[in-house]
């Protein structure tokens, strides 16, 4: 049933309803995602890889919840998200012996990021050497490094747009 409506529509039907007046009291869960996350778990929705749909759940309970079909809690309620991660990584050297041209840099390498390693070294050089530092991106993200044999050079984060855009 899940597949063939979205998940708006699905919390919409007849189905959807039931299930989120059969929640626990709204006040019992931490947060918004918690509710999310519940919602998510009870009416299977998944992407192909497993994953629950949290973002697009939470933007749908939000769109029903201002049309007055249902309530969630306050915002910032629960642990929530900060805008700026927190750095628990050194400082990231520099590299050493970048050659002028690109063409001369030994190794060089553009990667996904792989592991939480690779991911908070993203993060560190993000917040000391991006004009407007780190940030806390919102939704899936893809997110890539460049190397060479010289040291990290840099790294790139694409991350989905929020609906309001």
């Amino acid at each position: 049933m899940t597949e063939s409506l979205s998940i708006p529509a699905l919390l919409k039907s007849e189905a959807g309803q039931a299930f989120l007046a059969s929640l626990e009291p709204l006040d019992r869960f931490p947060g918004r995602m918690a509710v999310a996350r519940a919602v998510c778990a009870g009416l299977g929705l998944a992407d192909a890889r497993g994953r629950l749909r949290l973002s697009s759940c939470i933007a749908a309970l939000a769109a029903l919840e201002s049309e007055g079909g249902f309530r969630l809690p306050p915002e910032g309620a629960g642990k929530g998200v900060t805008r700026v991660p927190k750095m628990q990584s050194a400082p990231v050297a520099e590299p050493v012996g970048v050659p002028p041209r690109v063409d001369g840099v030994r190794g060089l390498e553009v990667r996904p990021v792989a592991g939480d390693a690779e991911r908070l070294l993203l993060a560190r050089m993000l917040a000391d050497d991006h004009p407007l530092g780190a940030s806390q991106h919102a939704g899936r993200q893809l997110r890539y490094l460049v190397v060479s044999d010289h040291g990290p050079l840099g790294g790139f984060v694409f991350a989905s747009p929020a609906p309001q855009l």
